[in-house]
């Protein structure tokens, strides 16, 4: 999201929880060990990825089908609702909403109540909602409040195939992302798979913002027209090995890069939908009140190799 590594050097505001050090000593903090998850309830014969050539020989390391009526969310679930830091928005990037959950509890200790996860047909949405005016003060002041989710806590993983089936929302200053960040301490690494923006949705955007050679580099994968991918739900995908880094759309090679050595430790997903920001724009009279990100699935393949040297593996 915008060279977190850079965003998270600048101070923040105090209306909202957010990081006041760099990543480095960000990551240097005592950090949960994450749970073991369960088995993956299907094999790959079942789940055929867009790209079986690649996925030959692998298995299912961590899913979501999103097929429960609720997000496994909170404690012992699948998935956290903020940054590892607590953090609940990334304020360097200008961004303008607030990430929430319905048990989330403002510092005044007003509980807001909203849910942006709905579930419906096996299909997840992240909903993105203006915030309602008596809500303001409490919320810090963000005008918006969305949704987002991280695996750091139950699924790190070095190396393998991602993909997700996914609709991207339509409306200015809509920034959804599918990004995945390192998590241990050592070289910095981020890997932003797939981020398009709410009026530009015939675009997509794949970055690596990582530590190679000592040096802090941006390499832009993918920057492309592609079909409309708000109309309709598109299959995003990304080979990840020691050597190189693959991105793909419906099974079509977009772009890639060798892997540089940022990206050569464990990392998780990240995803979101952010409101806002220097690199979307901000919000103006154009904005929708309501925008949706909507997952059918988000799946992770590895060879037995590299699902065995996973944190926390067989724990």
């Amino acid at each position: 999201m915008l060279d977190l590594v850079l965003a998270l050097a600048q101070p923040a505001p105090p209306a909202v929880a957010a990081p006041a050090a760099q990543v480095e000593l960000a990551q240097a903090r005592p950090q949960p060990q994450p749970r073991a998850m369960p088995p993956a309830p299907a094999s790959p014969a079942e789940f055929t990825s867009s790209n079986p050539d690649i996925t030959k020989g692998m298995s299912l390391s961590f899913q979501d089908e999103f097929d429960a009526p609720k997000v496994s969310i909170g404690q012992g679930g699948r998935w956290s609702t903020t940054y590892f830091w607590g953090a609940r928005t990334m304020a360097p990037n200008k961004e303008e909403q607030l990430y929430v959950d319905p048990t989330y509890k403002t510092e005044s200790g007003v509980t807001p109540g909203i849910d942006p996860f709905e579930v419906k047909n096996g299909v997840l949405s992240i909903v993105a909602r203006r915030t309602p005016d008596n809500l303001l003060k409490d919320l810090g002041g963000m005008r918006y409040t969305s949704g987002l989710l991280t695996s750091y806590r139950s699924f790190r993983f070095r190396y393998g195939f991602v993909e997700f089936r996914a609709k991207m929302p339509r409306g200015r200053s809509m920034w959804p992302a599918v990004w995945m960040l390192r998590s241990d301490k050592g070289s910095l690494g981020e890997l932003d798979i797939a981020e398009v923006f709410g009026q530009r949705t015939n675009f997509l955007n794949s970055t690596i913002h990582a530590v190679d050679g000592g040096e802090k580099r941006a390499v832009l994968l993918v920057r492309r027209e592609t079909q409309d991918l708000a109309a309709d739900f598109h299959i995003y995908g990304l080979h990840w090995t020691e050597q190189k880094v693959t991105i793909y759309l419906d099974g079509k090679e977009m772009g890639s890069a060798p892997t540089p050595e940022g990206l050569r430790g464990p990392m998780y997903l990240l995803v979101n939908l952010a409101v806002g920001g220097k690199w979307p724009g901000p919000t103006n009279e154009n904005t929708p009140a309501e925008a949706r990100f909507e997952l059918d699935y988000l799946r992770v393949w590895q060879s037995p190799e590299d699902r065995a040297a996973n944190p926390g593996a067989g724990g």
